[in-house]
């Protein structure tokens, strides 16, 4: 058991500090206002400022005792060896980091004195604050993730490094918990690529094919309506790599914009294999088409057309375009059943959204409530590393084994996404098939 004196109990202080102290180091603690609460013997961190008998001091900024999502700078600033902070002690306001000290700490009188505020980090980063008064940017309305870049995020989940390290300073026994499973996912987008589409869809495609004197995809697509199997349709694959009780499947279901797919669950063909494939023990989720950030009663809907096409419990999501707002899409999916979110992502790099590298429970910051809507951060998408990384199946291949030794060395849970059709070998992924295998491959453990 670790105590922590604390100068007042709010919502944000016990979220932070139950992420830091509970969810991510598994230790058992108890917050108090009064230092006559602290037994003798007992090991503690004063988070009021209030006495120099403590084990380790973090100056309090004073986020966690506010309400609303006011703009805030967060002072980003780096230590010599990289290590990110954020809301650091104010000149007077505690002692310069000490050279060679496992969190960068300094001693006064016995006590450890922090550099920086880590509770208040870890719940600006955890709570997505600065997304309250960044609106969304970008050609899909997503947003700006720049200063997570800039942060480090896309290489180290500082929220679990910042814990290591306190766990370090604190000198207590015992070890850090065992991580959470690996999980692949796959987004459904595109059942089929040339099956079950309307005839008049299908008829002025084959047009286009002769037209572009593109013989090879005009045999392959009347070969696949004469029977053979369709390249997008990668289950078997799938099933070689990871049985299907471990891969988590997300159905886009909803036709609302051109974004999203022309099968929807009004698609019999496409209902049917939804059903075949929750029956063979697939993980199943719902994938939100495009506008329901814009149109939550959309989502609602879509979810209980999921729901009752597979015929059992279905609590997880993952937006399209992985495009959200909030607070709305998240109480959307909580309204709707939904409790866990597997949409956190950056997008653009791969790495740790949020700075996290394992499950973290929602923070509705307008309303000042943990929720419980579980966050799964998704440390890389297929689309990222050819589309916005631009990079060879060889480099692709190193940098998921980055990342992958980076969250394992954090305790954290390597979350793939990855499309049915990434797995076909055709069209851009032509000569990547290897890659993805071998990648998932290294994922089981």
């Amino acid at each position: 058991m670790i105590l922590i004196l604390v100068p007042g109990d709010t919502p944000r202080l016990r979220y932070a500090l139950d992420l830091v102290l509970g969810r991510v180091l598994g230790l058992r603690w108890q917050a108090v206002t009064r230092r006559g609460e602290i037994p003798a013997g007992v090991p503690w961190i004063d988070y009021a400022g209030a006495s120099p008998e403590a084990v380790l001091a973090v100056p309090n900024a004073g986020l966690l005792a506010g309400q609303g999502c006011a703009p805030v700078d967060p002072g980003p600033r780096r230590r010599p060896d990289g290590t990110l902070e954020l809301f650091a002690a104010p000149p007077g306001g505690g002692s310069p980091p000490a050279k060679g000290g496992p969190g960068g700490e300094a001693s006064i009188s016995g006590t450890r004195i922090w550099p920086f505020d880590l509770f208040s980090a870890a719940f600006y980063l955890a709570a997505e604050y600065a997304r309250y008064t960044n609106p969304p940017i970008g050609p899909h309305g997503r947003y700006d993730q720049s200063d997570d870049a800039a942060w480090g995020l896309d290489r180290t989940p500082w929220i679990a490094h910042w814990a290591q390290e306190l766990h370090a300073a604190l000198a207590l026994p015992g070890a850090l918990p065992p991580p959470p499973p690996d999980e692949l996912t796959v987004d459904v987008d595109f059942p089929w690529k040339y099956r079950f589409k309307p005839l008049h869809i299908q008829a002025g495609a084959l047009a286009r094919d002769l037209l572009r004197l593109d013989l090879r995809e005009a045999r392959t697509r009347l070969a696949v309506w004469a029977g053979a199997p369709d390249p997008y349709s990668t289950w078997s694959r799938l099933e070689a790599l990871m049985p299907p009780q471990q891969i988590r499947l997300f159905f886009l279901i909803g036709r609302h914009s051109p974004h999203d797919s022309r099968f929807s669950a009004r698609t019999p063909a496409y209902r049917r294999l939804i059903a075949r494939l929750a029956a063979a023990g697939y993980q199943i989720g719902i994938h939100p088409s495009y506008t329901t950030p814009e149109h939550p009663g959309r989502l609602l809907a879509e979810v209980r057309q999921l729901r009752a096409l597979i015929g059992q419990p279905l609590d997880a999501s993952r937006q399209h375009f992985l495009r959200y707002r909030l607070p709305g899409t998240r109480r959307a999916l909580l309204e709707a059943g939904i409790r866990q979110d597997y949409t956190p992502c950056l997008f653009a790099s791969g790495g740790f959204p949020a700075g996290m590298c394992s499950p973290w429970p929602w923070y509705d910051l307008e309303a000042e409530a943990q929720t419980s809507l579980m966050l799964h951060p998704t440390i890389l998408m297929d689309r990222s590393a050819r589309q916005y990384l631009r990079l060879t199946p060889e480099q692709t291949l190193a940098h998921a084994q980055h990342l992958l030794a980076r969250t394992r060395s954090y305790g954290g849970a390597f979350t793939l996404l990855i499309h049915n059709d990434t797995l076909s070998g055709t069209d851009d992924w032509r000569g990547w098939q290897e890659t993805w295998e071998t990648i998932i491959g290294q994922m089981t453990r």
